[in-house]
């Protein structure tokens, strides 16, 4: 006799069957995705190159993504086949796509700009393959074990192999675990904390376990020294609660979301009300280490370019960029994902892209209201979380970055959820249409 999974089968509306994806698929896949973290990526990049601002890269590491590529376009095409009927229903996701495409022909780095947008399309493939071929429980599962590893390798390289997995020189002790950069641990560590929220909320039953390893990823935080990863997860808090209140429930929730409700004014309020104060307590300057400045100094280049920008990933070039010998002043990047597009693709890419994003937003908003599966509370969770993220850092539109790829996953999920949602109706109208004529 079988043992059942302790995670339900894949439903109806979902685009594939758990029993048909096989263990070495899955095997791949958290593989696949732990690389999207930026896991080891210190010793497969190369080295640092001071003039460009970026690694150099290895023939390794471009030969593990051209592999994730090309196994996820063989992927969908063997394994995603009710993939495509969603396609069209995914056309905002790719609106700013268009205008990355575009912008190679008046970037200031074309080479670049191609390049970047190659590695783009087949992380976005990535993103399909998992966003449609696992439906979103078996997507958190994947994702508990992924960043699971993460927490665990983490720990054992920066107790065990200090030297390779702490911080020297203005990081000094701070964890840097198997991430090129404590504030890449601290994110990891983020979407970690969020993913075992959502798989307590799915799994009552291992709701202690789930809770332990959300709070294994905030001591990681902490240990990191990341501050904006901190706040992340103590804002995440709220909205999960406040959005676990707002699906159909057989208890009555007015009172606890009328609440949470009340308490998320003050909350949202108090990092302008008492900024200052907040700031000092996690040990940074009102600046944000540099960040304000660096802000107003975007803003003046964007408005030399302000409608199409000066091409995807064709700013931040070390002392071949517009920035020139300025850059290693810790301007090299824009440490906000709204002005990362402006800069890059200009006004008419910036719209594009809010387009897109408000879009999924909305259809998030739509399941979770009317579906009483708790897993559709992972889409706009994670919405969230990136909207909070990109205030402080970039994950919007970045190749071979996780954040981006889940996104892509999260609103492929949801499309395909849409499409079968319509056939059922459908078949339902059809249904009834027939028992009247019968009658």
């Amino acid at each position: 006799m079988s043992r059942r999974p302790w995670y339900p089968r894949t439903s109806a509306l979902s685009v594939s069957m758990d029993n048909d994806v096989s263990r070495l698929e899955k095997v791949f896949t958290v593989a696949a995705l732990l690389f999207f973290t930026g896991a080891f990526l210190r010793s497969l990049n190369g080295m640092y190159d001071p003039d460009s601002g970026a690694s150099t890269g290895s023939l390794l590491a471009d030969l593990i993504w051209a592999f994730i590529y090309l196994s996820s376009a063989l992927l969908l095409q063997m394994r995603c086949g009710g993939l495509w009927q969603s396609l069209s229903n995914l056309r905002p996701l790719f609106w700013p796509y268009s205008v990355i495409f575009l912008s190679i022909a008046w970037s200031d780095a074309p080479k670049i700009s191609f390049v970047r947008f190659g590695a783009l399309v087949g992380s976005t493939l990535f993103g399909l393959y998992f966003g449609s071929r696992y439906p979103l429980k078996l997507q958190l599962v994947l994702l508990g074990w992924t960043f699971g590893l993460a927490m665990f390798l983490s720990a054992i390289f920066s107790l065990f192999f200090p030297d390779y997995s702490i911080g020297t020189g203005p990081f000094e002790g701070m964890w840097l675990g198997i991430y090129q950069q404590k504030n890449i641990l601290g994110d990891s560590m983020s979407i970690a904390f969020i993913v075992f929220l959502s798989l307590a909320y799915c799994f009552p039953a291992k709701r202690w376990f789930f809770w332990t390893m959300a709070c294994g990823a905030v001591a990681l935080i902490v240990l990191a020294n990341a501050a904006a990863s901190l706040v992340e997860c103590i804002l995440m808090c709220w909205f999960f609660l406040f959005l676990a209140r707002m699906q159909p429930s057989d208890k009555p929730r007015r009172a606890s979301a009328i609440l949470l409700a009340v308490t998320g004014v003050p909350l949202l309020l108090s990092p302008f009300i008492f900024y200052d104060q907040i700031v000092a307590a996690l040990g940074r300057d009102p600046e944000l280490t540099g960040r304000v400045v660096l802000w107003g100094l975007i803003a003046q280049y964007i408005s030399l370019r302000p409608f199409l920008g000066y091409g995807y990933f064709a700013f931040w070039r070390g002392v071949d960029g517009p920035l020139g010998d300025i850059w290693f002043m810790g301007a090299n990047s824009a440490h906000d994902g709204l002005l990362a597009i402006w800069l890059d693709l200009g006004l008419l890419g910036l719209i594009a892209f809010l387009a897109g994003f408000l879009i999924c937003v909305r259809r998030a908003f739509y399941f979770l209201k009317r579906s009483r599966n708790r897993e559709d509370i992972w889409p706009i969770l994670f919405f969230s979380w990136t909207f909070l993220a990109n205030l402080t850092s970039i994950t919007y539109l970045l190749p071979n970055k996780a954040a981006w790829m889940m996104f892509v996953a999260a609103a492929a999920a949801l499309c395909g959820r849409e499409v079968a949602q319509t056939q059922a109706e459908k078949t339902d109208a059809s249904g009834l249409v027939a028992s009247a004529v019968g009658s």
